[in-house]
């Protein structure tokens, strides 16, 4: 029982692990990512945002407006160092309403996920 809860919270920690490196890789990439639908971006922050919060949730579940805090200034702050970083990329203020968004969305999630888990449960 002890080894699955080890094995249980290192997939959640390997998981968090993944989506940070991967939302950074997206938000500082020297060049944009490119755009497959028009405001398709809009659509990558919010899932971006949404999936970092909600991962960073499950693993620090004790921490969550800290958590909070930490995701929405990255969310702001990220759009403003863009520029600084390569002169490829620019920051929006349409890209931070959607990394809010994505952010909004997770607490959503926070909230429906004990009692979706809970049902079936016993």
């Amino acid at each position: 029982m002890v080894e699955k809860k080890i094995a249980h919270s290192v997939a959640l920690w390997l998981l968090w692990l993944g989506v940070v490196t991967a939302v950074g890789y997206g938000l500082f990439r020297p060049q944009p990512v490119p755009e497959l639908v028009r405001h398709g971006d809009k659509l990558e922050h919010i899932v971006a945002f949404a999936a970092l919060t909600f991962t960073s949730w499950l693993v620090l579940q004790r921490y969550l407006w800290r958590v909070v805090a930490a995701v929405v200034v990255l969310a702001l702050v990220s759009e403003w160092l863009q520029p600084l970083i390569s002169p490829l990329r620019s920051g929006c203020i349409e890209d931070s309403l959607a990394n809010l968004a994505g952010i909004a969305l997770a607490l959503l999630l926070v909230y429906l996920y004990p009692l979706v888990t809970s049902q079936g449960g016993g």
